[in-house]
């Protein structure tokens, strides 16, 4: 049986993946703010959680290689995703037993009838994606071609999204988000191919890094291919929502996410290449909270929105102050729940939980 992966880890931080989780995680919270975004936030949610789940796949490596890894591998996603979720939804929702039975359910939709954190529907959606794409990525290794796994592990993603639109949407939404996650582990999946396909670009050390004027083409075409979000607004609430597997025209769904995410993906190796020692920083901070700025940002976003209803103030200013209010009282309070709190912000394994060696 071969187990060599597709994919090696980078010798070396890759400082432009950094820049890819911040950038998802921005543009997952101005996603979120209602009242000042207007049209833009017709075109950001059509592909904001597409680039999250598409940076993962970036950073996936195989884990898997004998049947007892699987153990670790679910339990180490139970106590990094799904602990915090269950803890940030009961600290967000009235505490009663329906509404934790609401909140083991997983879904967008019984986040909302448990009255707590909808936003956190990524979590759990997270988890069965990324389980999901494990199984994918275990039964590609069984396969000795490199060449093989990557026709097959093509084929699989294309097949899922290409199955995705068929398949029914309940009221309550699917255990887990399930119908959801099967399209966020496409986007996984799209990620680690990426990473396959220009591993040599993306790599530090290989002498090979892509021509700044080549990522500004790609950066260009992506934006250009994303604005078709503004074609895809003839469904319920007028824009995409992947939480609840609203795509509207599916193809349309399709370009704009993809091209947002070439988007965002080029952009993010330009903005790499500056070397403020402020500015590189800050962004890598913000790609390291992604889990408590999902947990804190709508509560800031909400009282501020409130607070700025009566200021006459523009739109875009609103908007801005909002978003950097969010983003930044989200990492003012991440150090404390880092140090005292850590379950909560995804950083532990479960053998530090349970004191296994």
């Amino acid at each position: 049986m071969n187990t060599q992966p597709l994919v090696n880890p980078p010798k070396g931080r890759i400082l432009a993946i950094d820049f890819l989780k911040a950038m998802a995680i921005i543009l997952v919270v101005f996603s979120h703010i209602n009242a000042y975004n207007g049209s833009a936030k017709i075109w950001t949610i059509c592909f904001a959680a597409n680039v999250f789940f598409f940076s993962h796949g970036v950073v996936c490596r195989s884990k898997i290689h004998k049947l007892s890894d699987w153990k670790d591998f679910i339990l180490n996603r139970i106590v990094s995703i799904l602990a915090p979720y269950l803890i940030w939804g009961m600290i967000y929702s009235p505490l009663t037993a329906k509404n934790i039975v609401k909140l083991c359910y997983g879904s967008h939709e019984s986040l909302s009838l448990a009255d707590s954190l909808t936003s956190l529907w990524f979590l759990p959606c997270l988890f069965a994606g990324d389980l999901l794409f494990a199984l994918i990525l275990w039964a590609a290794e069984q396969i000795k071609s490199p060449k093989g796994r990557l026709i097959f592990l093509t084929t699989v993603v294309a097949g899922i999204l290409a199955v995705c639109p068929f398949l029914p949407h309940f009221s309550k939404g699917w255990p887990f988000g399930a119908d959801v996650a099967l399209q966020a582990a496409a986007w996984i999946g799209l990620g680690y191919l990426t990473m396959y396909l220009l591993k040599d670009r993306i790599n530090p050390g290989t002498g090979k890094q892509t021509h700044p004027l080549v990522l500004v083409l790609i950066a260009a075409a992506g934006l250009a291919l994303s604005l078709t979000a503004f074609c895809n607004t003839s469904m319920p609430g007028g824009y995409v929502m992947m939480a609840e597997a609203r795509y509207g025209n599916y193809l349309l769904y399709l370009a704009s996410a993809a091209g947002g995410t070439a988007f965002v993906f080029a952009l993010s190796f330009l903005l790499a290449r500056i070397r403020n020692r402020f500015f590189v920083r800050s962004f890598q901070l913000i790609g390291q909270s992604t889990m408590v700025i999902f947990a804190v940002h709508k509560f800031v976003i909400k009282t501020l929105q409130n607070v700025l209803t009566g200021i006459a103030i523009p739109h875009a200013a609103a908007a801005a102050v909002i978003l950097i209010t969010a983003i930044g009282v989200s990492l003012c309070v991440m150090p404390f729940i880092n140090t005292y709190l850590p379950l909560l912000a995804g950083k532990m394994k479960y053998k530090k939980v349970f004191g296994e060696t």
